[in-house]
């Protein structure tokens, strides 16, 4: 039976990559009733993809680049010489360990034999590229950041407005209350529902403003305004819209368009040879997320609520809008370009449509971390789409601003504030689930000795947990309970995306009807708030029980403790009367006397 070497599966690899390029078959979806193609209207021109090139661009770079083991470079000669090693006759004189050691060095040797390869192919190879239109751009005008403050950390909230000052110019010209009296009265349930926290600019800015605070901010922000939203009575909202910097703004772009060049990275541990395509998905992705970690961090540290204290990513959601593709047709567009939008971080558009009638071209998504890794488990969503779509979707623009950027930025804005919230509130409930089963899982280890320290602490979560969750069932049902709206609200419905709703109707098939998202995240806030209250009843009921045992021990070995005071003090006693001073009359020196007789 022939052995089969590390080489022949390298070539067994090759021939499989030729046979699925072979039997791969892209085709330019039709639009319905149209004999232009899709491909040409999404990608700015770009042809659909040929498959009858790939097999050259293969051929060639394994030409330029032979297999690893076929030749003089420095990683040849090792990895012969680990390879024989492994496949020889002395591979069972090797013990299990090392032979785990030398497979792992030579994985790590193939990645340099597979960057070179990268670096030789063919820029012509779509596969292996990251092609991106020339006419396409993408602008970031703004981003939004939420954090929350149920009653725990209320006072922290009290601590920032008290530190940064934000309302320190409005309130010196008598422009309106004091955020700290604006605060106390919205948790009585007298008080705003929003108000505006401050305004800040940054130092090196040119933008005017009586209301604001200049102050030195990150480079990437241009001004910072900063709202809160009282939920109910006892959860407040803040929210912090980031105006970007014209060079931040653009930054996503120029990384987007540039010619990405292969890399060799370490991921999980291991090194990882990227071609021009993975390299460029990486990279821009990264770009995105550099501007969300400067956002975040800057809330982070002037205003931290329960996302910062627990070390959790605050949920974020980001505008970005393009020159010229228009994603709320719903169409299906060709692979090249797919690939360029994936790198945004927009992946799941042509199977997830959330879109909205009273803003027409303005798209919905929430971030696939598996599609997209770079962005790790970030609670990241993003507000997208064509810009004149967007703008002619939202009505006159102009009545806000001359800059169609800074006027999309305004509406959205002003529009959202409720949804933003929203999505905060199910990242909250999902933090305290987590919380609960942490302390579910580790309450039997951390307390098995009803030790008083560990029983302190267990007590000190719950109180902290059952605190928030029953002010946040409250809350939640007074916040959805409002039949009030913004003349401007924007409300997004979940539904199969067109092309997918076409597809089933020719197949005769009915497609599944749209989901109004808020309703549905309302509903599902509601469901997961009462069964937090649920668990949290059963464990409190848990505590006292625990805390009641806990007592009987201890009073069981404080009564221990007397005993052996109380011996030790007879003990004491005895021994003072031993050395004392004592009459040859006394019947204790008769005793002692007799005792020393007997030996």
């Amino acid at each position: 039976m022939k052995r089969h070497t590390k080489k022949d599966k390298i070539r067994g690899r090759r021939t499989n990559m030729r046979q699925k390029k072979e039997s791969r078959s892209i085709q330019p979806i039709q639009e319905k009733g149209s004999n232009e193609t899709i491909n040409e209207e999404k990608s700015g021109g770009d042809p659909a993809i040929n498959t009858t090139d790939f097999l050259p661009h293969l051929d060639e770079a394994f030409k330029k680049v032979p297999e690893i083991g076929d030749g003089s470079r420095w990683y040849d000669l090792p990895y012969s010489i680990l390879s024989n090693l492994l496949q020889g006759k002395c591979r069972r004189f090797i013990p299990a360990k090392t032979r785990v050691t030398l497979n792992s060095a030579i994985n790590y040797l193939i990645q340099f034999n597979e960057h070179e390869r990268h670096a030789a192919w063919s820029r012509d190879d779509l596969l292996h590229n990251l092609k991106v239109p020339s006419s396409e751009h993408v602008t970031v005008p703004a981003i939004w950041v939420v954090e929350l403050f149920p009653p725990s950390h209320i006072e922290n909230l009290a601590k920032a407005i008290d530190k940064n000052s934000w309302d320190k110019e409005r309130v010196r010209y008598g422009i309106s209350e004091a955020n700290q009296e604006v605060l106390e009265r919205s948790r009585a349930g007298k008080g705003s529902i929003w108000w505006e926290l401050g305004e800040i600019i940054s130092e090196n800015s040119h933008s005017l403003s009586g209301r604001a605070k200049r102050q030195a901010l990150p480079a990437e922000f241009d001004n910072i305004k900063v709202y809160g939203l009282q939920v109910g009575e006892g959860l407040t909202a803040v929210l912090a819209q980031f105006a970007l910097s014209s060079s931040a703004s653009q930054h996503l772009d120029s990384v987007w368009h540039i010619d990405h060049e292969p890399k060799l990275i370490w991921s999980a541990g291991r090194l990882k040879a990227e071609d021009r395509h993975w390299s460029g998905l990486r990279r821009t992705q990264e770009a995105r997320r550099s501007l969300h970690q400067k956002a975040r961090s800057w809330l982070y540290q002037e205003a931290p609520g329960v996302f910062a204290t627990n070390a959790e990513q605050q949920p974020l959601v980001d505008l970005l809008l393009l020159d010229e593709f228009d994603p709320s047709p719903g169409r299906q567009i060709e692979r090249n370009f797919s690939s360029a939008i994936r790198a945004l971080g927009l992946t799941r558009f042509e199977v997830e449509h959330i879109s909205c009638a009273n803003a027409p071209g303005l798209l919905l998504e929430k971030v696939d971390t598996v599609l997209c890794p770079t962005f790790k488990d970030d609670n990241t969503w993003t507000l997208w789409g064509k810009r004149e779509s967007i703008a002619n979707g939202i009505g006159d623009t102009s009545i806000y601003s001359q800059n169609k950027d800074s006027a999309i930025t305004y509406i959205l804005g002003q529009s959202l504030r409720d949804f933003f919230a929203l999505l905060a509130i199910s990242n909250l409930l999902q933090l305290f689930e987590g919380k609960y089963a942490e302390l579910r899982d580790e309450s039997r280890t951390r307390h098995k000795h009803f030790k008083g320290r560990h029983l302190k602490r267990l007590r000190s979560d719950f109180l902290t947990l059952s605190l928030d969750v029953s002010s946040l069932v409250r809350d939640i049902d007074a916040f959805n309970a409002r039949t009030w709206r913004y003349a401007n609200d924007i409300r997004f419905n979940l539904s199969n995306p067109p092309w997918v709703i076409e597809k089933l109707e020719r197949a005769g098939k009915k497609s599944a009807e749209s989901i109004d998202l808020i309703d549905m995240l309302q509903a599902r806030h509601i469901k997961q708030a009462r069964e937090l209250a649920v668990v949290d009843k059963d464990y409190r009921e848990v505590l006292s029980t625990v805390a009641s045992l806990g007592a009987s021990i201890d009073t069981i070995k404080v009564s221990r403790v007397a005993i052996w005071v109380s011996l030790a003090s007879l003990l004491v006693a005895l021994v003072t009367l031993l050395v004392a001073d004592i009459k040859t009359s006394a019947p204790l020196f008769s005793l002692m006397k007799w005792i020393v007789s007997l030996f």
